[in-house]
């Protein structure tokens, strides 16, 4: 398992933080179930912004999934900018299995890491995977926390299932 990119370690543009996660490969047991383990080599690969045209076909396909499951007002060109912007860094899961799209947040007490989303594509088992691989990248680069919001219900359940707990709700009033 590991984290990879072939195309940044000089970028004079890349912000530090995308710069080190880039350069992380650690290779991980994840623990699955009750008893069963599995080994699992699974890659997330940075895409450079500069090559994200060779990957948007895949992105916005899967951007278009998540977006029509909630009521969220971003549309995929308004990612496909924060990415070219490198305010939001991508990664592909292995032989485009998903991909999920971060952002580096300076929090009240460090860095964090913010998972703006997250795609696994249908059939590919690797979600669990994805996550603790995103948790490992936090980690080298020194943040205190990985963080996401989800409008939809079932991932309060899940996300515990991964270690994470509930932070705070988020209330709001269309005017």
């Amino acid at each position: 398992m590991g984290w990879t990119s072939s195309d940044t370690r000089n970028d004079p543009h890349m912000g530090g933080c995308h710069r080190r996660l880039a350069h992380q490969v650690i290779r991980t047991v994840f623990r699955l179930g009750w008893n069963s383990y599995r080994d699992t080599d699974l890659s997330l690969i940075y895409i450079h912004p500069d090559n994200l045209h060779a990957h948007w076909e895949f992105v916005k396909e899967g951007l278009q999934r998540i977006h029509d499951r909630s009521t969220d007002r971003w549309l995929a060109e308004d990612i496909y900018w924060m990415l070219k912007g490198n305010q939001y860094s991508l990664h592909i899961v292995d032989d485009n299995k998903g991909f999920v799209i971060l952002q580096s947040v300076k929090g009240w007490d460090g860095l964090e890491v913010f998972v703006f989303c997250a795609y696994i594509v249908p059939g590919h088992d690797v979600m669990d995977a994805a996550f603790a691989e995103v948790q490992e990248m936090a980690r080298s680069v020194g943040a205190k926390r990985v963080r996401f919001q989800s409008m939809r219900k079932g991932w309060g359940k899940r996300a515990e299932q991964l270690g994470y707990k509930a932070g705070y709700q988020e209330y709001e009033l269309e005017l």
